[in-house]
This record gives structure tokens, C-alpha cells and sequence, in this order.
């Protein structure tokens, strides 16, 4: 299966990484790889989808799983 990161979660994860660049040189990339580690630590796991559906449900994107 296949997991990516919506467009406007892209999207702040890239001001994110700007910011703590701008903060302190290569900050923001040492971020970028923990959030990289920490993702494909979800993705190798069976439980992202679920994950996913509580926080699409949280949303209100969907229905709530446990409805």
C-alpha cells in the first residue's frame, strides 16, 4: 500500500522545514529526515491505516470508524 502526505500537509511541512532553517542552518533538513524516519517507520507498520481513518474522522471527513 501506498501512503503519502496530503497537499496542504506538504505544504506545511515545507514552511516547517524554511522556518527552522532560517532558524539555524540545516535545522530544517535534520527536521525533514526525523520526519522522514518517523514515517517510514508508520508505513512499515499495519496500523497507518488506521491511523488515517481516526484522523480523517476527526476531520469530520468521514464517518467515524467506531460509529
Amino acid at each position: 500500500m501506498s501512503i503519502g502526505f496530503l497537499a496542504p500537509a506538504r505544504a506545511e511541512l515545507e514552511k516547517a522545514v524554511d522556518y527552522h532553517n532560517d532558524q539555524s542552518s540545516g535545522l530544517g533538513f535534520e527536521f525533514a529526515a526525523e520526519v522522514n524516519e518517523r514515517w517510514n517507520a508508520l508505513s512499515d507498520t499495519r496500523m497507518p491505516g488506521a491511523l488515517f481513518r481516526n484522523a480523517l474522522a476527526d476531520a469530520g471527513q468521514i464517518d467515524s470508524p467506531t460509529a
